[in-house]
Formats: C-alpha cells, structure tokens, sequence
C-alpha cells in the first residue's frame, strides 16, 4: 500500500503542487479571508469532516463495485442481441465505474493518511485532505465528460437531450461548491503550518 502511494506522489506531486499554488493565488490572496473564530472551529471540524469523507468513499466503493458488475452483464446482454449502441454505452459504463473505483480507492487513502495529521494540527494531514479534494476534483469531472459522452452514444433523442441537459445544468453547482470547499481548505492552510513551524 505504501508502495503504491509513494509511486502516485511521486507522478502526482507536480499536479497537486500546481493546483496548490493556483489555489494559493486565487483563495488567499483574492479572495477575504474568514474571521479568526470561524477559522478555528474549521480546524477542530476538519477531522470529522474527513471521516464523513471516508464514509462517503467506502459507500461509493462499494456501489462502484456493484455498477462494475451490473455494467458487465448489460456489456454482456448487449453483445448477446447485437445491440451497437447498446454495447457501446455498456462498455463506456463499465470504464466510468472502474475509473470511478481507482479514484475512490484513491481519495480513501488520502483521506485515511490525512486524519492523523488533521487531529494533531500537522501540515501533513492537511496536504493529505488537499490531495483528496484534488483527486475529488477530478472524479467529478470525468463522471460528468462521461455522462455527457454515455447520453450522446445512447441516440434515443429525448433522453440523450435530458441527460446532457441534466448534465450542462449540474457542472456549474458542483463547482461552486468543490470551490467553496477549496476557500475553506485553505482558509486553514497557514493554521496547520503556523502548528509545525
């Protein structure tokens, strides 16, 4: 397990070290910081907000786990009446749910290595918690491209135009709110630091 996440911060650091100093420009120097007081009850959330987190992540594990095997019998239902775009979004299901499941196992263990951190103030659980919300960034994303991808490959008219439209229409909202996430993040960012120095 060590191995596995030492080999994905090593070709992620650069990503996260990126977006950490987008983040850094445009959610503290840009933006009002909260008060001292709300920041402090932040800090002392944190920690059970990252367990809610991992809550969240082992549910969607499992219901990934059960979207894999459900997606593979309708790939194999499709290719057995020879339906095209039948088979077509079943196999683009099937790849949503594994990528699905890697990112999930991903944000579990960065969620898992940051509680530690996130209960004794350290810098380390707070870039742990960042990472996660990063690879949660993504997650979401690529779900929506694939969304958007699976109602277009159904070609059944109304329903492609409800799921892109679904799909156009709940993009702005998650992004509001993985950046009200991200404001709040690093609205402590410099508490965790301030701990360590």
């Amino acid at each position: 397990m060590d191995n596995i996440q030492s080999a994905i911060d090593i070709k992620g650091g650069s990503l996260f070290n990126q977006a950490e100093v987008y983040f850094d420009d445009l959610f503290l120097k840009k933006l009002p910081p909260l008060p001292a007081q709300v920041r402090d009850i932040l800090v002392k959330l944190a920690p059970f907000w990252a367990i809610c987190m991992i809550a969240f992540a082992v549910i969607q594990i499992v219901f990934g786990s059960l979207a894999v095997l459900l997606g593979l019998l309708g790939t194999l239902l499709s290719i057995a009446t020879l339906s095209g775009s039948s088979v077509i979004r079943s196999v683009l299901g099937v790849v949503q749910s594994i990528v699905g499941l890697a990112l999930g196992a991903l944000i579990l263990i960065y969620l898992a290595r940051s509680l530690r951190g996130l209960f004794d103030r350290k810098a380390a659980g707070w870039q742990a918690l960042f990472r996660a919300e990063v690879v949660s960034l993504i997650y979401t994303v690529f779900s929506w491209a694939m969304t958007i991808l699976i109602s277009v490959m159904s070609l059944s008219g109304l329903g492609a135009i409800m799921g892109i439209g679904s799909s156009i229409v709940a993009l702005p909202i998650w992004l509001i709110l993985f950046g009200l996430g991200f404001y709040l993040l690093f609205q402590i960012k410099d508490m965790y630091a301030r701990e360590n120095a």
